[in-house]
């Protein structure tokens, strides 16, 4: 005791800052992990297992190929959620998921890059309807889908195109096989008019720098994402559309301008949602939120406590023309999923808890091409899952959020955690680590589950063994558990996992203590 002097307490109590991996293991502040999977990070002092996904309809029937996408629309006389299924061969088959429900409706032959957009038109002359635009092929105009799962060309004036947006009552419709960078605007007064009357031809169309990859309206402007940059449209003084001349008597109106930002693009339309009044959207280089004029990033932080360097590891190679898939939604305002899919068939689930921005995994087979959104007063987020071996149902993502409600997953596999550690200790220099301690609290309901403890040396975290005292089983309330650690080492990392399902899984805090060695103690060299 004298020559070492007295121990040295490490504890890691508060996992908010979720999973870093822009900093080496050893410089990861307090509040942050190598890895966090399946947990959820939004209460101070605990990690708690994540609820499991429920079906969010029945099974959408045989010979239907995938699922491509999925939207809410808040008809004012009740809601009504939307699913297509890919059947092969081109066809697109459109089904009304309400309820649980499957019912088909009708063939769509659509197959959206974007999350479709509701346009709310007048309830008697141009109703309500769903914008479902064509994301591969856009050789064919949008439809239109009504309360009633009836499907029809948007209209005959409509132009081809794989994106929509609605803008001071004027649907925005962008990049057609032969016009790319081009956005038409409707009439205000009927959105599937695109026909301009009166003084001038295609007056109510604009051409941006770039090929357009999305588009997204927010404090009366209209954001045109291309790849690598992002157009600010605004309106002129006679506001929105860009339309010149009159039909029917309706006013003119002037010409927008387009304002070059500094904000970077977006790589899948699919990524773009809103969320307490700013746009989110995802580029190579992370996931950015803009207020429309200027964009932050939620992935690269100022102080490297993010994750940019993961998110660049998942799409550097992202090309949507091989199948790739960036698809991203919004739960409750708080909670952003964001999913990436390679086409190899990889895919990657991260759900951010957005008032910390705190990023977490979770199991991949949760991941959605796209994603639906239901506001107040009943949150929900719905998802269409792209992983290869989903089966053909649509799911319900809001259970995540409630670990009583399910302990499984959509798939069949129970929702089992991981928690990973780092550096139990601070510095560089060689440490004498003796035992550690994990407060738990780990409980099933008529059946049995088990937490695994493993322990790595070093600053990277290698020759992980399991400790004796794992695996340690269920208790009532709160739990210290001892485990041993003794080792000769300059850092460890510690990985908590499950085994099985459990009712409730939540982790307090790690704890350890080491003696920091002396030179003259004469080490062995690589200890």
């Amino acid at each position: 005791m004298f020559r070492h002097g007295i121990p040295t307490p490490a504890e890691e109590t508060e996992f908010q800052l979720g999973f870093i991996s822009d900093l080496p293991p050893h410089m990861i502040p307090a509040g942050g992990a190598v890895e966090i999977s399946d947990f959820l990070t939004d209460l101070p002092g605990k990690l708690y297992k994540r609820g499991g996904t429920i079906a969010g309809s029945d099974p959408i029937g045989s010979g239907v190929g995938g699922l491509v996408a999925i939207a809410f629309c808040p008809f004012l006389t009740g809601d009504r959620m939307f699913g297509i299924g890919d059947a092969g061969s081109g066809v697109k088959k459109l089904f009304d998921i309400t309820g649980m429900g499957s019912t088909y409706l009708a063939d769509i032959n659509r197959q959206p890059k974007e999350n479709p957009t509701f346009v709310q038109a007048d309830q008697t002359d141009n109703p309500s309807f769903l914008c479902v635009t064509e994301g591969y092929a856009a050789s064919v105009v949008p439809k239109k889908v009504f309360q009633d799962g009836t499907v029809s060309d948007l209209s005959t004036s409509a132009p081809d195109a794989r994106y929509s947006c609605m803008i001071g009552g004027t649907l925005a419709l962008a990049n057609s096989d032969d016009h790319p960078n081009r956005i038409w605007f409707s009439n205000p007064i009927n959105p599937t008019d695109f026909a301009p009357g009166g003084v001038a031809l295609n007056a109510n169309l604009i051409d941006t720098q770039d090929a357009i990859t999305g588009l997204a309206s927010i404090d009366g402007a209209l954001l045109a994402f291309h790849r690598g940059s992002v157009d600010r449209i605004l309106p002129d003084a006679l506001g929105w559309p860009a339309w010149i001349g009159s039909v029917d008597g309706n006013p003119v109106a002037g010409n927008p301008t387009i304002q070059t930002t500094a904000m970077p693009g977006c790589i899948d339309a699919r990524s773009i949602c809103h969320s307490n009044g700013l746009v989110y959207f995802a580029h190579e280089s992370g996931i950015f939120f803009t207020n429309s004029s200027a964009s932050t990033s939620i992935t690269t932080k100022t102080g490297n406590e993010g994750i940019s360097r993961h998110w660049r590891s998942l799409t550097k190679d992202y090309n949507g023309a091989l199948g790739d898939v960036v698809a991203m939604g919004v739960y409750a305002t708080d909670w952003l999923f964001a999913t990436v899919r390679h086409s190899s068939g990889d895919t990657t689930q991260l759900i951010c808890y957005l008032p910390t921005e705190a990023f977490v995994h979770t199991a991949p087979t949760i991941g959605c091409g796209m994603y639906a959104t239901r506001l107040a007063p009943s949150h929900a987020i719905y998802g269409a899952p792209c992983h290869p071996d989903a089966i053909l149902t649509f799911q319900e993502l809001t259970s995540v959020f409630d670990p009583t409600v399910s302990d499984f997953d959509w798939d069949g596999n129970s929702v089992q955690p991981l928690l990973t550690t780092r550096m139990l200790g601070a510095g560089l220099s060689l440490k004498r680590y003796h035992d550690g301690f994990l407060n738990y609290g780990l409980e099933r309901l008529g059946g049995s589950v088990q937490l695994g403890i493993q322990v790595g040396r070093g600053l990277d975290g290698h020759d992980f063994l399991d400790v004796p005292e794992a695996p340690i089983v269920e208790v009532t309330g709160v739990h210290r558990q001892r485990f041993t650690i003794s080792r000769d080492t300059n850092g460890v990392h510690v990985v908590v996992y499950q085994t099985g399902p459990s009712d409730k899984t939540e982790i307090y805090g790690i704890e350890t203590t080491f003696y920091p060695y002396y030179v003259a103690d004469g080490a062995p060299v690589g200890q």
